[in-house]
């Protein structure tokens, strides 16, 4: 019998990367949280909002596509608050260089078009859905690192719903001037993650919306039950090829001592092509490949069958652990991966629910 996990308790200090992010962890369960005192609107009311209408606002968004459907990816975290940057090693510190400094709450929009490796680090998720679907990504004013790891959970909460409003606005001018009737795909990482599903739960409740959307990759966040149960226009996916549905999990290892995945997750093993919410065990022999790109590696590499996969507590649990750099992690926790352990796997099961997509409307074009 598996061993249960450990789960979090809520906003835990988890340091996974001095290059990648970290995931933002907060209850997230509501839509909006009363001001508390230890708030400061920074977001709202000294950051311009973006306006999507002009093209530098976009991080990446099809100039002529030719692909029949779209995807629009919310990426992950990439920006810190410099207080809490060693200037030595850029690793992420735990207390500020400058305690009289005020805190960060927000990215503002015009640093987020200047960062230098946000596109770099989002291409090595998004590019699973290179081969099928034009991509489109909105900058967006990100919630800072580590101010919502570490506070309150209201405060944390208006920090991320600023990050929302931009992300809901990116959609709505996407849905109105880009999409052009096709059919979508939504998908995130880990705070991207986050507020793809505040999406998924505020606008797809429209019956035109939600019959034009093919799938919902929410990785690196969780999906509760409790979710499903407050919003039942969301539906998990069951099979590789169901439409219309939630894939969802976070990697870890079995011998970690927390887990990234929130209390009464559901996890979608992306190894399995039935059942796939089930806690059958895939064996590495069904991983297409894990493929890590720069700038985590300094050239591209591809390991077939790296390893396999069952699902635990409502999170993913890796068969084969990564030993070796750069995966490697004391924690056992490998949330920069998520996309890259299952790159192969994910970038075919996009182009099979496409194509079950297509057929069932028959408007049958097969994504090869």
């Amino acid at each position: 019998m598996k061993p249960a996990l450990k789960l979090f308790s809520p906003h835990p200090v988890i340091v996974l990367s001095t290059l990648l992010l970290l995931a933002v962890v907060s209850p997230a369960t509501a839509q909006t949280a009363p001001a508390t005192a230890s708030w400061t609107p920074v977001g709202e009311t000294n950051t311009p909002r973006p306006d999507y209408s002009q093209l530098e606002y976009w991080m990446m968004a099809a100039q002529n596509p030719t692909a029949n459907v779209d995807v629009l990816f919310i990426h992950t975290t990439t920006f810190k608050d410099s207080n809490y940057v060693d200037p030595a090693t850029g690793g992420w510190l735990s207390t500020p260089l400058d305690p009289s400094k005020p805190q960060v709450w927000n990215q503002t929009i015009a640093d987020a078009i200047q960062e230098p490796n946000a596109a770099a680090i989002t291409n090595t998720q998004v590019s699973v859905f290179a081969a099928c679907c034009n991509i489109y990504a909105p900058f967006y004013r990100q919630a800072a690192l580590p101010e919502v790891l570490m506070a309150d959970p209201a405060s944390a909460e208006r920090a991320l719903s600023v990050a929302y409003t931009d992300v809901e606005a990116a959609f709505d001018y996407y849905m109105a001037n880009l999409n052009h009737g096709r059919p979508f795909i939504l998908a995130g990482h880990s705070q991207g993650a986050n507020l793809t599903l505040w999406l998924l739960e505020k606008r797809m409740n429209n019956p035109e919306y939600r019959r034009k959307m093919v799938a919902a990759y929410v990785i690196g966040w969780s999906v509760t039950q409790n979710e499903l149960n407050e919003y039942p226009h969301l539906e998990m996916c069951n099979t590789a090829t169901q439409t219309g549905c939630i894939v969802s999990y976070n990697s870890q290892g079995p011998g970690a001592t927390t887990s990234m995945a929130r209390p009464g997750a559901i996890s979608v093993n992306p190894l399995l092509s039935l059942w796939t919410t089930s806690n059958d065990t895939a064996p590495a022999s069904l991983n297409l490949g894990t493929v890590l790109m720069p700038p985590t590696v300094a050239v591209q590499t591809e390991t077939p069958q790296f390893t396999g996969a069952y699902n635990q507590d409502g999170a993913l649990i890796l068969t084969n652990p990564p030993t070796l750099p750069p995966m490697a992690a004391a924690s056992q926790i490998y949330h920069p991966y998520d996309y890259a352990l299952f790159y192969r796997n994910l970038e075919k099961n996009a182009k099979d629910r496409i194509n079950a997509f297509h057929i069932k409307r028959n408007r049958w074009a097969p994504v090869q």
